[in-house]
C-alpha cells in the first residue's frame, strides 16, 4: 500500500507546462491555451468579442451544440493564483493617428502594464510600442506555467471552497438567514 502513495506522491510532483496566449487586433481577438503533461497534451483554442465587456468563447463546442455559444466560468482566484506561478511576455504596438496623442497613450499604456505586473506580482517583460503612420491597436501577451500537478490540483481546489463559502453567504444574505449585531457601547 505504500508503493501506492508514493506512486500518487511520485506523479503529483511531476511538473505539468501549461502555455497561454491572448492576441488582440482591436476590439476582436483570440485566445489559446495548451496544457502539457507525460508526454500528453491538450489545447482550446477561443475567440475573444466585445459585448459591452470582453467575452471568451470556445471555438469547438461539444458535439451537437453549435461553436462558440457557450462562455467560459472560471473561478478569479484561481486565474489570479496560476497567472502569478506563469512568466509572461507582452507586447503592445499603439497608434492614434497623431504623434503626440500616440506618444502620450504609449506612456501611459506603458506606465499601467508596469503597475499591473508589479501590483499583480507577476514576472516577465513588456514592450509598448508606437505606431506614428496608423491607427492600430495590437497586443499580443503569452505566459508560460511550469507548475507540479498537486500544485494546481491545490490551487482549483482552494478557489471551489471559496467560492462555495462567498455564495453560501450571498444566499444567506438574501434569506435572512445571518444577522450580526453590533454591541452597543452606550
Amino acid at each position: 500500500m505504500l508503493w501506492l502513495v508514493g506512486a500518487l506522491y511520485l506523479l503529483l510532483s511531476l511538473p505539468m507546462t501549461i502555455r497561454l496566449g491572448v492576441s488582440l487586433s482591436g476590439l476582436s481577438g483570440s485566445a489559446q491555451a495548451t496544457v502539457f503533461w507525460l508526454g500528453f497534451g491538450a489545447r482550446m483554442d477561443s475567440e475573444i468579442v466585445w459585448d459591452g465587456r470582453p467575452k471568451v468563447l470556445v471555438r469547438y463546442a461539444e458535439p451537437g451544440k453549435p461553436a462558440g455559444k457557450r462562455a467560459l466560468n472560471v473561478p478569479p482566484d484561481a486565474v489570479r493564483a496560476m497567472l502569478r506561478m506563469g512568466r509572461w511576455d507582452i507586447r503592445v504596438l499603439v497608434g492614434l493617428g497623431d504623434a503626440a496623442q500616440t506618444a502620450v497613450a504609449v506612456g501611459a499604456l506603458r506606465a499601467a502594464l508596469c503597475a499591473v505586473m508589479a501590483g499583480g506580482r507577476l514576472c516577465g517583460s513588456t514592450q509598448v510600442g508606437a505606431d506614428f503612420a496608423a491607427e492600430r491597436f495590437l497586443m499580443t501577451a503569452r505566459c508560460i506555467i511550469r507548475a507540479p500537478l498537486g500544485d494546481i490540483m491545490l490551487i482549483g481546489v482552494r478557489a471551489a471552497r471559496k467560492a462555495r463559502r462567498k455564495k453560501r453567504r450571498t444566499s444567506a444574505r438574501k434569506e435572512g438567514g445571518s444577522w450580526s449585531t453590533i454591541p452597543s457601547r452606550a
